[in-house]
């Protein structure tokens, strides 16, 4: 909750830290946003939501936000106080290993690589298709330059897992 008397004029940007350092200078959420999969909700003084968003793999060198063109969400470099800047993204991704018979106890997994090496690359909407089960990666999902993302094939739901596991 913002405190009373908290006001935004017409252009302006407020910055909130998300973490629970709220004894400490500025406006502290009170809570911290996971960097793997997240949805923010942000509603007015009558608890009526007016904006939202939800993620998914985030890189530590990157913010998302709201394009300068468009109202879509999409990968930015941090400019705090200041104008959302877009940055170009890749789609030269591959799968890079694949790992299908662990050992007991194991879960299957494989790993998407990033071939580009000047741009991240978005890999949000992506559908990963085992068999006759299909996947499909959450929003707003991206992979560093050159980097890569290890997806655990163990039927389980979240940003870096697959409802379905890898056939030996």
């Amino acid at each position: 909750v913002f405190p009373a008397g908290t006001q935004l004029a017409a252009g302006e940007y407020l910055r909130v830290w998300c973490d629970s350092e709220t004894n400490k200078p500025r406006l502290h959420a009170g809570f911290a946003l996971n960097a793997e999969e997240e949805s923010l909700f942000l509603y007015d003084g009558n608890t009526t939501r007016v904006d939202a968003v939800t993620y998914g793999l985030q890189l530590p060198t990157h913010s998302i936000g709201r394009g300068e063109a468009s109202v879509a969400w999409t990968l930015n470099l941090p400019t705090p106080g200041a104008r959302n800047e877009e940055v170009a993204l890749s789609t030269n991704v591959v799968f890079n290993e694949v790992f299908s018979n662990p050992i007991a106890g194991g879960d299957d997994w494989l790993e998407l690589h990033n071939l580009d090496t000047n741009l991240p690359a978005g890999i949000g909407g992506f559908y990963i298709a085992v068999s006759n089960q299909i996947s499909r990666l959450p929003d707003l999902s991206f992979i560093s330059v050159g980097g890569f993302v290890q997806i655990l094939a163990d039927e389980n739901y979240g940003a870096d897992h697959l409802n379905a596991k890898l056939p030996a």
